[in-house]
């Protein structure tokens, strides 16, 4: 898998759209950074009816050191406590057991395996989904 972010303005581009989704309400990204540089990026996005979509992508560079978990952890909370969101769904490649970790540490269950077109792959893979409820205590 290419290091994140493969093409410099690519990224640059799909961030111009940030603000507009923001004040619509539909999508929140943000950069996960490290000693003051950007390491990767997460977000919520397709948000409609109470629930989103987590995704998050880390230089490989930064792989198998907490940046992806501490992240996820920190745009759950968002989700849940300052978008009120009821539910969240994600995924990962079915090979990807590192995101599989990252998604079961905090939360999400698995609840089914699909076959999709991955366009960083540009082939067919099989994508594990999962599901996470807003606790009862938020």
């Amino acid at each position: 898998m290419a290091s994140f972010p493969a093409d410099p303005q690519t990224i640059s581009d799909w961030f111009v759209e940030h603000r507009n989704e923001w004040f619509a309400g539909t999508a929140y990204r943000f950069a996960i950074t490290f000693a003051e540089q950007m390491i990767g990026v997460i977000d919520i996005d397709g948000i409609s009816n109470a629930t989103g979509s987590i995704g998050y992508w880390l230089d490989e560079l930064y792989w198998g050191r907490g940046f992806a978990k501490e992240a996820a952890h920190a745009m759950v909370s968002f989700a849940f406590e300052e978008l009120e969101l009821d539910s969240l769904h994600a995924g990962h490649a079915l090979d990807n057991l590192a995101s599989e970790k990252v998604l079961k540490a905090v939360g999400f269950a698995h609840i089914e395996d699909v076959t999709i077109s991955s366009r960083s792959r540009s082939t067919e893979i099989t994508q594990r989904r999962y599901f996470l409820a807003r606790p009862a205590h938020v």
